[in-house]
């Protein structure tokens, strides 16, 4: 009797492990989805740039995917520029290596995420 109890215990752990990891795994393909449409939105900011400007765009729609998408464009100087989309990630994620460098404020809040793309903002003929 006492060897099923023990075994019921350790079934018990190990399913909640098990589920603990599937959640892991949904949430971090969640915020590896979320990655694909910032890619696009930069790279769309970008070559807009270079075409002569990104007006007459609505960025904010653009990344209504994006939970709290917001765009960054910075001057990095010397013909360069970054642009940078930053989203929050789904709650409950792991804190992971900071991925938000050019913002330090963003770069602390685990929460976030950010895709950042350098891009010459000069056109050479």
């Amino acid at each position: 009797m006492l060897e099923a109890a023990i075994a019921c215990a350790l079934l018990a752990v190990a399913s909640l492990g098990v589920v603990a990891a599937l959640l892991a795994a949904i949430r971090s393909e969640r915020d590896t989805a979320a990655c694909e449409p910032a890619v696009l939105v930069a790279d769309s900011w970008a070559e807009m740039t270079r075409a002569g400007g990104p007006s007459g765009v609505d960025w904010d729609a653009s990344m209504s995917g994006l939970r709290h998408g917001k765009l960054v464009a910075t001057n990095a100087g010397a013909d360069i520029s970054n642009v940078r989309v930053e989203w929050e990630r789904s709650a409950g994620l792991a804190a992971s290596p900071l991925r938000c460098d050019g913002d330090a404020a963003a770069a602390r809040d685990v929460a976030k995420s950010c895709v950042t793309l350098a891009y010459a903002s000069t056109q050479h003929r």
